[in-house]
């Protein structure tokens, strides 16, 4: 690694643990994000860097520590940057030159949890040796920001004091504030089965509505890891009232975008909703309108980000995929 001083191999292997030292203290909470940030430069000098966690509830990303970016800069590249993106695409338009951008995976293929932005020092770049170690280290720093980026997400849910919530463990619903999320868990089996499969897949959150008596709620289920929570891996579960679906979208509307964000034809969905494919074609050039998305790709992208789907089959008893 050029960036080390003599580069010798103990010099590059003490360099490598350090990173993993500094990572398996923060996941302990001995230690900073901030620290990881200065731990890397044991690999590549770099005059600006950043370390983001995905946060699936609003398709951002989220600073977890940065070098060089004032909060000003920090905050854009949080309102700007969507899941896995090019940082050429949002930053370098803005004058920043030379960036590198990392993406961090909990494995190849697997979970996406943010990414690593840096410009190295050198106006060359970096070097292949450099840019490898880095890649090699996404997996590593990608736990880092799963553990401590959905937190404090969580921790803004659970201080909102109008906010009903439970925790589902092990099958079994434990009641945290209000009654209406422990009594939907209780009266929609959909919602438990949804639980279940949020761990199962790895996913950090998924919502949608439910409706009971007339009355929707907005339900979003977030995975608590036990190594947050010292516990065994729960979901918390939220209930929030609504007056009206958002969009102005109708009970059928939300059927038929539900079934289009799960990649289903137009007669697929007529077969599912026992309908003729005329209504639901009528029903997805309506959905084009109130989304103001000119393709069913559009409209199910929107509804993945924003967890506009029916938390249970249309119809039915079982739950669309949700957002991962």
């Amino acid at each position: 690694m050029a960036a080390i001083e003599g580069g010798s191999d103990m010099a590059d292997i003490c360099a490598l643990v350090l990173v993993a030292e500094t990572v398996a203290a923060v996941l302990c909470g001995e230690a900073d994000v901030s620290d990881v940030l200065a731990s890397l430069k044991g690999i590549v000098q770099f005059d600006t860097a950043m370390l983001s966690s995905f946060d699936p509830a609003g398709a951002l990303h989220q600073p977890l520590a940065q070098v060089g970016y004032d909060d000003v800069v920090a905050a854009y590249a949080a309102s700007g940057l969507r899941a896995r993106p090019t940082s050429a695409q949002v930053l370098q338009p803005e004058g920043f030159r030379g960036i590198v951008t990392v993406p961090l995976f909990l494995e190849p293929g697997a979970k996406y949890t943010g990414q690593l932005v840096l410009r190295p020092r050198d106006e060359d770049g970096l070097t292949d040796e450099e840019h490898e170690v880095l890649v090699r280290l996404a997996s590593l720093l990608a736990r880092v920001a799963d553990v401590r980026g959905p937190r404090p997400w969580v921790d803004e849910f659970l201080t909102r004091p109008t906010l009903d919530t439970a925790v589902v463990r092990g099958g079994q619903i434990e009641r945290l504030r209000g009654d209406a999320a422990f009594r939907l868990c209780q009266s929609h089996p959909d919602l438990l089965r949804s639980a279940g499969r949020l761990i199962a897949d790895g996913r950090i959150a998924a919502s949608g509505y439910v409706s009971e008596a007339d009355q929707w709620w907005r339900i979003t289920l977030i995975r608590m890891a036990a190594d947050l929570t010292g516990e065994a891996t729960g979901v918390l579960v939220t209930a929030e009232r609504q007056s009206s679906l958002p969009h102005g979208l109708t009970s059928r509307e939300l059927d038929v975008l539900s079934l289009v964000a799960r990649g289903a034809s137009n007669s697929e969905i007529a077969e599912e909703l026992a309908v003729s494919v005329r209504t639901i074609t009528t029903h997805v050039e309506r959905l084009f309108l109130k989304l103001g998305r000119p393709s069913r790709a559009g409209c199910a992208g929107l509804a993945e980000a924003q967890g506009l789907v029916r938390l249970g089959r249309p119809g039915g008893d079982s739950v669309p995929s949700g957002r991962s």
